[in-house]
This record gives C-alpha cells, structure tokens and sequence, in this order.
C-alpha cells in the first residue's frame, strides 16, 4: 500500500491503501475473519472507492465453489459500501502451467456474476517473456 502512495504522487490522483493480508489466505478465511484477518471489518468501515480481492493462488483450481461463494459475499458488502471490487487474477504457479486457463476461467465467471473489474494478472503472466 505505500508504495502505491508514494507512485500517486507524481500523478493528480492520490492514492491512499490500506491491506488486509497474510500468506496463502483464501477468501473464506477473509470472510470468517480467520488468522487475525479483519477484512470485513476494513471493507466496512474504509470509505473506500475501489476494493481490490484476490484468491489464494490456486484455490480457484482446487476449491472454485468456495471462490464463488465468497467472492460474492465479498463484492455484495464491498458494493454495499459504494465501492467498487476489482477481482485480481491469479497466475499458475511456475511447474502448472496448464492450470492457467481454469484460473482466468473461474476469475472471469466471478467478475462477471458480481459485475466487478476484472485484473487480469494471471493472463499477463501468459504472455511470451514472462
């Protein structure tokens, strides 16, 4: 988050983060406010104008249902607050590739079903020299 303070402001806008995070968390667990994560509560109370959510890495391989689920949950309180969600795609990791396309897959139905931004990270990595 202070990094992208510091790069706002050498543009108009300034952008002020704030992060609810912990290693290898899924978003059930931001949900249920699980290993000391307080994301609802932030969400709620931020006055925020954009909220960014992101799955573990290859949770949307092994548990889409739970992505769906809680990515839902997620948007309907973060659009509840008069912000926007943005969903940040994930990326394969680097022995699993072929696991890319079912990552965007579940990404884009969540961005789609919540009427969210879509970040599409993961495609990124994708591409030739990444």
């Amino acid at each position: 988050p202070q990094m992208v303070s510091l790069i706002s402001d050498s543009i108009e806008t300034k952008l002020i983060c704030s992060r609810s995070t912990v290693g290898g968390a899924h978003l059930g667990e931001h949900w249920n406010g699980l290993r000391g994560l307080k994301s609802k509560q932030l969400i709620q109370k931020g006055k925020f104008d954009i909220v960014v959510i992101q799955d573990n890495s290859m949770w949307p391989v092994d548990n889409p249902d739970s992505v769906y689920k809680y990515a839902k949950l997620l948007c309907d309180l973060i659009k509840s607050t008069g912000a926007k969600p943005y969903i940040y795609e994930t990326w394969a990791r680097l022995k699993v590739p072929q696991h890319q396309k079912e990552i965007n897959a579940v990404y884009e139905k969540v961005a789609k079903d919540n009427n969210a931004t879509l970040v599409p990270v993961g495609v990124a990595w994708e591409k030739p020299g990444n």
